[in-house]
């Protein structure tokens, strides 16, 4: 075999092997794709009957507009696919809630965001987002259920208004020594944070 064969075989086989490659990383890729989709539709589907198929904000229950939404998301350590860190909303305020404009104490009360509160808009924003501010979600008739208050917690002192006041608010020191009061950000003192543990939650499957 002369040189010009030689190059040719083994760029025949090269390609052949990236061939390979790339299909098997496409069926990777598909493979992962579907178990994403049969993992999101299976939290859906048990957050949504743990909450009696209804928004936990404003009690819609139409199911087509219905979503499971995360406490903490599922791309953080603690953003698990279990219902207790899950809640049924519409799109509506699934949306209001990623992008904090509606949170939750973890005492259950939702707290809309100050600015929003002042603001003058058309009927939407007074009736679907200023006027839940105060009023306390939908909570499952099973306890096991309800959403873990130290996900709550952490979500709450994660959202920007929070961490901003964390930042400008110098913490409280008590004149005995070695004490230091914890911070209060609307009514709520703020603990430090315990680590929330999967071991912890019990009976999640429906």
């Amino acid at each position: 075999m002369d040189d010009s064969q030689h190059l040719g075989s083994l760029i025949e086989n090269t390609q052949q092997l990236v061939g390979e490659e790339a299909d098997s990383a496409r069926r990777a890729y598909i493979t992962a794709a579907v178990r994403v989709r049969l993992h999101q539709r299976s939290f859906r589907e048990r957050v949504l009957a743990a909450y009696q198929v209804q928004c936990a904000f404003c009690r819609l229950r139409h199911e087509e507009l219905l979503d499971a939404a995360h406490i903490i998301p599922d791309v953080e350590p603690a953003g698990e696919p279990l219902v207790r860190n899950g809640l049924s909303l519409c799109t509506l305020h699934h949306a209001a809630f990623d992008r904090y404009f509606i949170g939750i104490r973890p005492d259950f009360t939702l707290e809309v965001r100050e600015d929003l509160r002042r603001e003058k808009d058309g009927p939407t924003l007074v009736h679907a987002i200023q006027a839940l501010h105060g009023s306390r979600i939908i909570l499952p008739r099973r306890v096991d259920y309800r959403p873990v208050v130290e996900l709550l917690e952490q979500r709450y002192a994660s959202s920007p208004t929070n961490r901003m006041h964390s930042r400008g608010a110098a913490t409280a020191i008590d004149r005995s020594p070695g004490r230091v009061r914890e911070p209060v950000y609307a009514g709520i003192r703020i603990v430090p944070m315990r680590i929330f543990s999967r071991a912890r939650v019990a009976g999640d499957s429906m």
